[in-house]
């Protein structure tokens, strides 16, 4: 440990033990709390180690201040206070004039049918095409512009879009020789 430490520890320890005994003096009588002397004018403060009773101690006001009037508490201020609520209000009356917003656009069948086999499973897998691009589903599978197939017939497919219920078919084309 360091020496400055060391000293530093030593002197603690001995402020410490100087304090504790110096209070137990001041209790044998050795040192006295100073008292001081009030004038008329100045207000008299009495501590609370210093206080009479309370019951015995009548507060004396100036001459010039009225007297407190102090009423009991209406009720327990620790209690906890209910928020009042809100009354309901009414929502506004809104009046819209003009005709009703079209229906949405049905977006146009985007597929062409071009084949259709069975699958293993027994059912039949329809072959359809948009742009470029080919698309194998079954009946019950939706497409990506919200038809849904719906039935299968020998020569036909039936799709219908399910946001509007509007269906469309799509037929087989011919086999040529």
């Amino acid at each position: 440990m360091r020496k400055s430490l060391l000293w530093s520890l030593i002197l603690t320890i001995g402020a410490s033990v100087w304090t504790l005994w110096s209070a137990d003096r001041a209790s044998e009588g050795l040192v006295a709390p100073v008292r001081r002397t009030l004038k008329a004018t100045e207000p008299q403060v009495l501590f609370a180690h210093e206080a009479p009773q309370a019951s015995a101690v009548a507060l004396a006001w100036p001459a010039h201040w009225a007297a407190p009037e102090i009423a009991s508490a209406v009720r327990n201020p620790f209690d906890p206070v209910a928020e009042p609520t809100p009354k309901p209000t009414r929502a506004p009356i809104v009046t819209v004039t003009g005709a009703p917003p079209p229906p949405p656009a049905i977006p146009a069948v985007a597929y062409r049918l071009v084949g259709k086999m069975m699958g293993a499973d027994g059912r039949p897998v329809l072959y359809l095409q948009r742009d470029n691009q080919m698309v194998e589903a079954r009946m019950g599978d939706t497409l990506s512009d919200g038809y849904t197939v719906e039935s299968v017939g020998a020569s036909s497919v039936t799709l219908i879009h399910t946001p509007s219920g509007t269906h469309a078919t799509l037929d087989l084309p011919e086999v040529r020789d």
